[in-house]
């Protein structure tokens, strides 16, 4: 057996490239598998952030001692792992490409952290036994593990529900009268009217119509988007011409889980929509229409959640507000 594992570290020692993909490999393979023994705490800080500092660590530390010394293979090389981890979650279902988008950055960047403290205890325990490197290394492999108690404590006693409120306005060259009976119903939207972006891209379905019961307060809208997504809008303030409030309540009985992600879904545990408003306000001959929305947040990182579910939100009030722009420029 010593001579086998003599062998084999003598030819990693000579084969410097191949050390470094199974040094790679071992990352993404520690990912993938903390992604199973974590499956019900993925939304949290010990997945999100820790894995990925744990990924960067073990990919610099089993790399090459040549090139494991070199401060920009430490920051550049947990990327590779990273990505072959990400990609793995993608193939094997364990994630969808929403979610996968969502983590990467925390992925290139925490993962990074990890490999530039591979680097740096490396060169610290260059001197030392051989039992303190273990040690070290399985710091970083089990800190996930370790720090979950903590965030649960911290999150129970503090609370993690945030309320976040997304604003979006556009400037419309048409009378109030014709913006007003835009946006109360909004008729199925044809393909040639979307405005292409980068959420839609990745999976987040497009809105298609907005029907309305009747009119005033009590009055039911339903949005309806792709994918069999609906979303129940009951009016709570109408100010005819002038203002239009209702709540939001997704209906996720409905929503296949093909739909959206499970960590994503809208009136899920983590994220949802509670209420939206129009406004209408006149400026010359011009109506500059305000669409606000307030979204509730549910994780333990809920400023970098925040930062995601910010843009999709904003991204999607934009669409549908250059819809309605276009409706009604061509109206008037």
């Amino acid at each position: 057996m010593r001579t086998f594992w003599g062998r084999l570290t003598e030819y990693l020692r000579t084969h410097r490239v191949v050390a470094a993909l199974m040094a790679i490999t071992l990352g993404a393979t520690y990912g993938l598998l903390m992604r199973m023994a974590l499956e019900a705490e993925i939304m949290t800080i010990s997945f999100i952030f820790l894995v990925p500092l744990a990924i960067g660590y073990l990919s610099v530390w089993y790399s090459p001692e040549e090139w494991r010394a070199k401060w920009w293979y430490a920051l550049l090389l947990p990327w590779l792992a990273g990505a072959l981890f990400l990609c793995g979650a993608l193939l094997t279902n364990f994630e969808g490409l929403i979610c996968v988008v969502f983590i990467s950055p925390v992925v290139a960047l925490i993962g990074s952290v990890g490999g530039l403290c591979a680097r740096f205890f490396a060169r610290y325990t260059s001197r030392t036994s051989a039992s303190q490197s273990s040690l070290l290394l399985a710091c970083f492999a089990l800190f996930p593990f370790a720090f979950l108690p903590l965030e649960h404590t911290i999150s129970g006693a503090a609370g993690t529900g945030t309320i976040k409120t997304v604003h979006s306005q556009i400037r419309i060259h048409a009378p109030k009268a014709v913006v007003w009976r835009n946006i109360t119903r909004v008729p199925a939207i044809q393909i040639h009217e979307q405005t292409p972006s980068f959420f839609h891209a990745i999976g987040f379905p497009k809105p298609i119509e907005a029907t309305l019961s009747h009119e005033g307060i009590g009055g039911v809208r339903n949005a309806r988007f792709e994918k069999s997504v609906v979303f129940t809008e009951t009016i709570t303030e109408w100010q005819e011409q002038e203002r239009l409030s209702f709540s939001i309540k997704a209906n996720t009985d409905s929503i296949p889980p093909s739909s959206l992600d499970e960590h994503v879904t809208i009136g899920g545990k983590y994220f949802d929509i509670l209420n939206g408003t129009y406004r209408i306000e006149e400026q010359g001959s011009d109506v500059v229409l305000h669409l606000s929305s307030e979204q509730r947040l549910s994780t333990t990182f809920n400023v970098y959640a925040g930062l995601w579910t910010g843009a999709i939100m904003q991204d999607i009030q934009s669409n549908i507000l250059n819809v309605i722009q276009r409706r009604c420029e061509t109206e008037r």
